[in-house]
């Protein structure tokens, strides 16, 4: 009878530790990283290093490579994620990018 008692107290001391250290030592989740989408204008081709450079209409400059039969002032779509820092934009990365026309297109619908 001893015995279970000393076994009894020795599983609930056991239990209560690794409850404790669940509690101190909660497992914190990475921030979730999400999607949205942007456009810009090509502003730069690099052909050496195969590398386009787009910029947006707040002037924010991003980078990808495939420069394919992108040239200068074509408008691209990109589909940018937010590298788990919705409250920045400075880190975030190019998931996709299309071609979407090119800035003469507005001129020619306009004139129409």
């Amino acid at each position: 009878m001893m015995n279970k008692k000393i076994l009894l107290t020795m599983a609930a001391v056991a239990g209560a530790f690794l409850i404790s250290c669940t509690v101190k030592n909660p497992v914190v989740a990475a921030p979730a990283a999400h999607t949205y989408p942007t456009a810009g204008v090509i502003i730069d081709l690099d052909e050496k290093s195969d590398l386009v450079t787009f910029s947006t209409g707040s002037g924010l400059l991003y980078s990808f490579y495939g420069i394919n039969d992108y040239a200068e002032g074509d408008i691209v779509a990109a589909i940018m994620d937010d590298n788990g820092t919705p409250d920045s934009v400075l880190d975030d990365k190019i998931a996709s990018v299309r071609y979407a026309g090119w800035a003469g297109l507005f001129e020619e619908i306009c004139d129409n």
